[in-house]
């Protein structure tokens, strides 16, 4: 069985917080919030053995924006992933550990900020502005197995984009908003979970926090949703989830209306306070 585990940086959270509140640990209350990856190691640390110790467990989970594992009447995309996996699988026995999309568009975002009037040097009639707009907003064009059939990180099209303002995003992408570099180790993970690979799963069982999934409309959506519904809601009573809007995968912080879902989230925190986990069998 092939598992992540964390550790670490959480129980060092847990412990820190009675040292900035007098308190002990285990009368305090934690919300975890975990966006795309994020999400992924919250949801892997829930269903690990470290969530049962008093100096590490999370009382309440919100996994934003992710897929564990597909609806199984999504056989392409399921097919999809295990072909993406046994990709990333070869780079990393060939000695390539991280994964450079990110950097290449940090590439584009610079080329659109510094030169936005230039024709793009990877499709001569569009501008450099407009070949970023493309690239975020018709996202799954650029890969070789999207996640979904409409997947971005921002709704619009080529002359504008939609919610979020285009100079601060391309601001954030080129300071730091952005990781260039990803570990191929991660993505062959989750590719592993979403392609069935043999090995590779996250007991749902193990899941007794609250659990809220957030689904954003144009990133994991729905198809995000299905796990943690059908899965984890077999046995676990308290699981909500939400699709929110047609926004991309990357629309959690910086969109306009942003602050609308915050509210949702920050209202269902409010109303399971308090909460025993209910013990997985």
């Amino acid at each position: 069985m092939n598992t992540l585990r964390i550790h670490t940086k959480a129980s060092m959270l847990h412990e820190a917080i009675p040292l900035l509140s007098d308190k002990p640990a285990e009368s305090i209350e934690v919300t975890a919030i975990g966006h795309s990856h994020g999400a992924l190691i919250l949801t892997a640390y829930e269903a690990s053995e470290y969530d049962d110790l008093s100096a590490g467990s999370v009382d309440r989970v919100v996994p934003v924006d992710i897929i564990i594992a597909y609806n199984p009447k999504n056989s392409e995309l399921i097919q999809d992933q295990a072909k993406e996996f046994n990709a990333i699988s070869e780079s990393i026995e060939s000695g390539v550990y991280t994964d450079n999309g990110m950097a290449g568009m940090m590439y584009i975002a610079y080329m659109a900020s510094t030169e936005p009037d230039a024709g793009s040097y990877f499709q001569s009639e569009l501008t450099n502005r407009q070949f970023f707009r493309l690239m975020a907003s018709q996202t799954y064009r650029f890969s070789r197995y999207p996640y979904t059939p409409d997947y971005h990180y921002w709704s619009g099209n080529a002359n504008s984009l939609d919610y979020v303002d285009e100079n601060h995003l391309l601001y954030l992408t080129l300071t730091g908003g952005t990781v260039p570099y990803t570990p191929n180790n991660l993505d062959q993970y989750m590719a592993g979970l979403m392609g069935n690979v043999e090995g590779y799963e996250i007991n749902s069982s193990r899941i007794d926090s609250p659990l809220l999934y957030v689904g954003l409309g144009g990133g994991f959506g729905d198809y995000g949703s299905w796990w943690y519904e059908n899965e984890v809601g077999k046995t676990n009573s308290r699981v909500t989830s939400i699709n929110w809007n047609d926004q991309g995968h990357g629309s959690l912080l910086i969109d306009r209306n942003s602050p609308a879902l915050w509210e949702l989230i920050d209202n269902w925190v409010k109303n399971n306070k308090n909460l025993k986990k209910e013990k997985y069998p």
